[in-house]
């Protein structure tokens, strides 16, 4: 009877243990030759929860600062997807108990826990100070949030002001909002008794936009609610092979397999990853200070995938790989890159090292078989897709890929 009770209450004790997931991740790049910044204001950002908790925690990073950056406050509390604070709900965020702290370079932090009560569906809202005159320089600029950045401490406002037209424009014709970044919080972690299931999506500035990645986040609350957490990593101009060229001095991060650690592997409960990369590599070359030389070609991008897909596995993660989206022939992109496209994508759809295979390209190309998008689907760019051409991409996706646990 003692043995059985114990082994009761072992087994109890393990049901209720709370266990780690990413809510919410930003992939950081250097943020220093953009013109706008975040230095002296606050900047809101609102994000959709998919995951039930009681208690969560930041982390910070300053991975591209090269001197320390003092954050004035934070803030964390539920609010309605405009980025307004429900009443009486606000709540600091500490780091070792201060609520002012400062961050060296290259350092990162976590926050003391939080307890806050999110469900599935919620909106949240991270609102964070920098009081300093130096550049915040450590972050991304994400299209798929509601982004606010407003000169002063705006912490505890309830209301923040409405995007301006130079912000409303660069949402709805550009790949991503230009005058505001998330800058310095690199994850949000719940603690959770219950399992939730993680999905990355590692790609460039078509996964960064949020045009897809949105849409695809509201199917995944819909068809498993409480289940399944999106985390967006990624990174406008990123290559699977090289980093920055010279004349974006950062801006574009370092290649993906060099970031793919620190931006994927280290997330929390993660069990699928798309892996979204590979038309910089062929798009950059020759732009930018980059050299032709990078031009990718398929031994290249086949071993850097097959490596990427092993290592995924091996921690018994589920890979999706997507097909490289359609673009129009605009210089230096000619009709031999195209082919180079064409002939990744063939790879792709028939390597053995993907689980499955997210065919972007056969949703969003034209129906005659020229290069690039169906209009509907296109920014006035020709590279990038609208949202609608996003919503189809996310409604292209078989759900039942995330609605069990990561392979065998």
């Amino acid at each position: 009877m003692i043995l059985l009770l114990n082994f009761c209450f072992m087994k109890e004790c393990v049901l209720q243990k709370e266990n780690p997931y990413s809510i919410y991740a930003v992939a950081h790049t250097d943020q220093a030759v953009l013109p706008f910044n975040n230095r002296g204001r606050t900047v809101r950002i609102v994000f959709a929860s998919n995951i039930e908790t009681q208690r969560v925690s930041v982390r910070f990073a300053n991975y591209y600062g090269d001197t320390p950056l003092p954050v004035g406050a934070v803030s964390l509390a539920p609010c309605d997807k405009n980025g307004s604070l429900h009443s009486g709900s606000i709540l600091p965020v500490t780091v070792e108990g201060k609520l002012a702290f400062e961050l060296a370079p290259g350092e990162v932090c976590s926050s003391n826990p939080i307890d806050l009560a999110i469900f599935p569906g919620d909106h949240v809202a991270l609102s964070i100070y920098y009081p300093g005159e130096q550049r915040v320089v450590s972050g991304n600029r994400l299209g798929n949030l509601t982004l606010r950045s407003k000169p002063g401490n705006y912490c505890v406002q309830e209301t923040f002001p409405a995007p301006d037209l130079i912000s409303r424009f660069s949402r709805t014709m550009m790949a991503s909002g230009a005058t505001a970044q998330v800058t310095t919080v690199c994850e949000i972690i719940a603690q959770s008794e219950k399992p939730h299931r993680v999905l990355a999506c590692f790609g460039d500035s078509i996964t960064q936009q949020g045009n897809w990645t949105v849409p695809l986040q509201k199917l995944l609350l819909r068809r498993y609610p409480g289940q399944v957490s999106l985390c967006n990593l990624g990174i406008g101009g990123n290559r699977l092979l090289h980093a920055s060229p010279p004349e974006a001095r950062g801006a574009y991060g370092p290649a993906g397999v060099e970031r793919f650690e620190r931006d994927v592997l280290g997330l929390h409960g993660l069990h699928y990853v798309v892996l979204a990369l590979g038309l910089n590599d062929i798009g950059l070359p020759g732009t930018q200070g980059a050299p032709e030389e990078d031009l990718i070609d398929l031994p290249q991008y086949r071993a850097a995938m097959e490596g990427l897909a092993l290592r995924l596995h091996q921690k018994k993660v589920a890979v999706y790989a997507a097909t490289l989206t359609p673009r129009s022939l605009q210089k230096p992109y000619d009709g031999k890159r195209e082919s180079v496209r064409c002939a990744l994508n063939d790879w792709i759809k028939t390597a053995g090292c993907f689980d499955a295979v997210l065919d972007f390209d056969k949703v969003l190309r034209r129906e005659d078989g020229l290069p690039g998008m169906k209009e509907q689907f296109a920014l006035p760019d020709g590279l990038h897709p609208s949202p609608l051409g996003g919503l189809w991409m996310a409604k292209s996706i078989d759900l039942s890929l995330f609605g069990g646990e990561s392979i065998a």
